[in-house]
């Protein structure tokens, strides 16, 4: 309703507004104060939209065209001849996508682990077309570890090739591009590349926009916040700057229920004082462990002296830190021995889990730090356009992992063939806690070099340089609190140098990349079109490797001999190869195009780094491990109906998969990456956008994927001890799986089934524009690891996702904004760590942001 003519109004003025936008950010924190924030700042909105005329609704029921340039020129998306999802960053922001997770439940197919803010450990687990081989989420604590393969499907920021948690704030756009990329995007982009493109600055015009939200999430003690500006300041008729930055606070909504109380030096206390032999002490529930604050900036200088240049320098410079991991637990609770019978004042009474309560003894805070400069160069040379991009960034990692469950996650009592805890140095340890620290570091140098021909021609072409150097470190050590006194007390003295330290891994890795690439395409006439691709590439790659185990000593090295328990490789290998692509596309109209594409994608090998000698060996075949290579096979239409209110894309395919890589620890549990046999993802994607009315618009999205491995295969591995005759070692060799893995069995993290659906209408009123959207999303059960008989292994259940937001546009500068995300407040899992099949507390789970109500405000001029 709006407010009487009879009423007195005024336009707030700047001071108002800007007092206005930070008390909304400080209030979000509390969420009672936050409602009133926003009432005074809709109640003068309301009132300026009296004397401002309201943005016109749309006239005709028409879709706007969309430009992208996933083929390194700028083209319609109705003129690639294959499948690519693009979504404009006003849209993103409008329909509340606001992080990299969200993307999934506005992408079909697109599926994702959710761990918040963080990537812990710098891993992508963005998953296409089914093409996954790693469990999502870790499986047997894999997450601790950067993983040696890549994944396959590849992010870019820009011009750059880099993975990390990118701000969907001020985007021209974000494509999504299907299936193998390898001739342009190169390795890791087997199944698919995924683009976040900034906006860039503008030479005539002086603008900004200021915006900030509140919310409250369920189960948080704490509120939500967030500021985010643009500016965009012309410096001359052809120089201009675009500075954009934001902070971002989310509340936890995580319950520690099962915390150790430690002493002043992080040692578990003892529940009997004085008697080392007794079991631990829980804490007081701890609330909203996984808070996080993100901050990020971002300059961006372009110049264009002339039409035929145009250089633009970018640095952006990003922090997350997040308090705690965002695990759900399955654990049902009760008494545990931690010492399995030994020690008869062992047993804690733990509390149980829940879909948003953790049971993890320890905490896992994380931060990550990135900074990204790049320059990007486009000359006009008459027969097209050469563009030089040069990058750098240098991304730094630091997270805590609870690895407790690597030893406790287990049958209680457990044999003696599926603990350590029974053996030295542990000994039965009632009070064994594995924290575990990993600091990863990786820097890379990217330069692209590119000719693109001018459009209109009978041949279009690309053709291209590519170089990329990137080193890479892993620094973690590992300690049990309290282990060495207790070792004494009970007669097992140790006399290591280390404390209670038992693990110190060391890898450092250089991966370089020389590739030549292009794409022809023949235009045998206007309507027909056939294109050929290839990229040639030679990639060296080095390991170098130290593990050390010093409390186990002499007895756990290589050597057998030396203190500090020392396994060391240092190895390299090379490839060389080279991928093909081939297209063919038929406009029977202007709105009506049918295609088909053979395409390969590739992910490069490596070293493995595994111990070659000593207790923890594997055989020289598991030293390295080979490419793996994705064919895809695809046959697809696109279009649009009834003068563009309807565009749609429609495409079935099959991928194959050759050699295809996981990361896996091997059986003395150092981790390590492997060659799996052969795989296939076969399916069909669907998505459409209509404009029913003038006021309403739809889209519609569906994905079916059926991946599987198609050959039987085994991998054997050294057991430990298995080369030291004075141990038992017979040199024999076993599964690392227990048993092969089945062809038919289902690759992780893949559900069968995935829809979207999004609607949005507008209405002219009194008060201004308003926007109503609604969008949901499902997706169906998936394996949780490759290995069916592993103790890790549970079936992922399936997920439905509701958001909706409400929007007034008071008017051209004024909008308002009250949303509710996960409306059904589902605890969306995406992935688990640790063991599955026995009561444990490390049965856990990867969960999603319950239910969150908000509102926001944004300020343009």
């Amino acid at each position: 309703m709006g407010i009487s003519s009879s009423t007195e109004t005024r336009t707030p003025n700047s001071q108002e507004l800007r007092l206005a936008v930070h008390s909304v950010l400080r209030q979000s924190r509390h969420a009672a104060l936050v409602s009133s924030a926003a009432a005074y700042l809709l109640s003068s909105g309301a009132a300026q939209a009296q004397q401002s005329t309201p943005p016109a609704a749309q006239s005709e029921p028409q879709l706007a065209e969309i430009v992208v340039s996933a083929q390194k020129r700028t083209q319609s998306l109705q003129d690639v001849p294959y499948n690519i999802s693009a979504i404009g960053g006003d849209a993103l922001r409008d329909n509340g996508v606001v992080s990299i997770n969200s993307l999934t439940e506005v992408v079909p197919g697109l599926m994702n682990v959710d761990q918040g803010p963080a990537e812990r450990a710098g891993n992508n687990n963005f998953i296409l077309r089914g093409l996954r081989t790693d469990p999502p989420g870790g499986g047997s604590g894999g997450t601790s570890y950067q993983n040696l393969t890549v994944s396959p499907v590849s992010t870019y920021y820009g011009e750059t090739p880099v993975f990390f948690q990118v701000p969907l704030d001020d985007l021209e756009r974000v494509e999504v591009l299907r299936g193998p990329q390898g001739t342009l995007y190169g390795s890791g982009a087997q199944a698919g590349t995924i683009r976040f493109i900034p906006k860039r600055p503008v030479f005539d015009q002086f603008s900004g926009e200021v915006s900030a939200e509140g919310s409250y999430t369920q189960y948080s003690p704490d509120g939500n916040g967030s500021v985010h500006g643009v500016l965009n300041i012309p410096l001359a008729d052809h120089l201009a700057l675009r500075l954009v930055a934001g902070e971002d606070h989310l509340g936890g909504f995580i319950n520690a229920v099962d915390r150790v109380q430690l002493n002043a030096n992080g040692v578990p206390v003892p529940s009997i004082p004085g008697d080392l032999t007794s079991g631990f002490v829980l804490g007081p529930v701890r609330k909203g462990t996984n808070s996080s604050d993100q901050y990020f900036a971002r300059a961006a200088l372009r110049w264009q002296p002339a039409d035929a240049i145009d250089v633009q320098l970018e640095y952006l410079h990003q922090h997350t830190a997040m308090a705690d991991s965002q695990w759900g637990s399955a654990y049902a609770g009760g008494p545990f021995d931690s010492s399995f019978g030994v020690y008869p004042n062992a047993t804690v009474d733990t509390r149980p889990g829940c879909n948003h309560c953790t049971t993890e003894w320890l905490g896992e805070p994380y931060g990550d730090s990135i900074n990204l400069t790049d320059l990007v160069a486009t000359f006009d040379v008459g027969l097209g356009t050469v563009t030089s991009a040069s990058s750098y960034y240098n991304d730094k990692n630091a997270t805590d992992f609870d690895q407790t469950g690597n030893f406790y996650g287990t049958p209680n009592p457990p044999s003696p063939a599926s603990s350590y805890l029974p053996y030295f140095p542990y000994l039965n340890y009632p009070r064994l806690l594995a924290p575990m620290q990993a600091e990863s570091g990786n820097r890379s140098f990217i330069q692209e070099l590119r000719l693109v021909s001018n459009p209109g021609k009978m041949f279009d072409y690309v053709v291209g340089l590519y170089y990329q150097h990137q080193p890479q470190s892993v620094n973690l050590t590992q300690s049990i609190p309290g282990i060495t006194a207790y070792d004494t007390a009970t007669g097992q003295p140790n006399p290591t140098t280390y404390g209670d330290q038992i693990v110190q891994y060391n890898r450092s890795t250089t991966f370089t990349d020389k590739a030549i690439f292009g794409e022809l395409t023949y235009h045998l006439t206007s309507a027909w079109q056939v294109t050929g691709g290839v990229r040639f590439f030679q990639q060296p790659y080095t390991s170098n490797v130290a593990l050390y185990l010093p409390l186990c000593g002499a007895l756990c090295a290589s050597d057998q001999t030396n203190p500090s328990g020392l396994a060391a490789t240092s190895s390299s290998t090379k490839f060389s190869n080279h991928v093909w692509k081939a297209n063919t596309s038929y406009d029977f109209s202007p709105t009506l195009k049918v295609y088909a594409t053979f395409s390969e994608g590739f992910r490069h090998g490596g070293v493995s780094g595994l111990p070659s000698a000593g207790p923890f060996a594997s055989p020289p075949d598991l030293q390295s491990f080979k490419p793996d290579l994705a064919k895809n096979y695809e046959v697809g239409v696109k279009g649009s109906l009834l003068d563009h209110r309807i565009n749609y894309f429609a495409d079935v395919y099959l991928v194959n998969l050759y050699n295809f890589q996981f990361d896996y620890a091997n059986l003395s549990q150092v981790t390590g990456a492997f060659n799996g046999s052969k795989a296939r993802s076969q399916g069909l994607e669907f998505e459409s956008q209509m404009a029913l009315t003038d006021h309403l618009n739809t889209s519609l999205g569906y994905a079916f994927t059926r991946a599987y491995v198609t050959q039987t295969f085994n991998i054997l591995d050294y057991p430990p001890y298995s080369l030291v005759p004075s141990e038992g070692g017979t040199g024999g060799l076993a599964s690392l799986f227990s048993s092969p893995i089945p062809a038919g069995r289902d690759l992780p993290g893949v559900s069968r089934h995935v829809f979207n659906a999004a609607a949005d209408y507008s209405l002219s009123g009194d008060p201004g524009l308003w926007r109503f959207h609604l969008d949901g999303s499902y997706r169906s059960g998936q394996a949780s690891t490759i290995n069916p008989t592993s103790i890790y292994n549970f079936s992922i259940p399936s997920a439905v996702l509701v958001n909706a937001r409400i929007s007034l546009e008071a008017s051209s500068k004024l909008t308002y904004a009250f949303f509710v995300r996960n409306l059904t407040n589902n605890p969306d899992i995406t992935g688990g760590i640790d063991d599955q099949m026995f009561e444990n507390p490390y049965r856990l789970r990867n969960v999603g942001r319950p239910r969150t109500v908000g509102l926001g405000i944004r300020y343009s001029f």
